[in-house]
This record gives C-alpha cells, structure tokens and sequence, in this order.
C-alpha cells in the first residue's frame, strides 16, 4: 500500500478519517503491514498490503468465508 493513499481512505462505517501506523515496509517504501486507526478507536489491519475492512471471523456463510480468505 502506498503511503499517499490513507488520504482518500476513512472508515466505511462512521466516516472518519485513518491515521496510519506502519509496521513494516518493503525496499520500495510500500506498506505491507500496519493499521489504520481513527481518532474514536476504530481499527483496519493492513496485511500484505492491503486494507482488511472486512472482519472474517464475523462473516457467517463458510464459502463467503473462504473467499474472503483467498485474499490473504
């Protein structure tokens, strides 16, 4: 994930703008791991890169699950 593009990012739910934290970035700069939080205490994981605004374990269809999953 390119770091620039948290501006155009907030939280699908309560509209609120992410500040970034950053765990660990590759040779280019690129985000692969971290979080987006909000300033209410809202959390988005990135992971490999991206985003995760959706929380698997809360999803109920098993093969909606496994999609979701095949992302990772």
């Amino acid at each position: 994930m390119k770091e620039h593009f948290v501006q155009y990012l907030q939280h699908p739910i309560s509209s609120t703008k992410f500040k970034l934290m950053v765990s660990k970035k590759d040779k280019k700069g690129e985000i692969i791991s971290g979080k987006l939080t909000t300033s209410v205490g809202e959390q988005v994981p990135i992971i490999n890169g991206v985003p995760r605004f959706i929380n698997v374990p809360f999803l109920k269809d098993h093969k909606t699950k496994q999609t979701a999953y095949s992302f990772t």
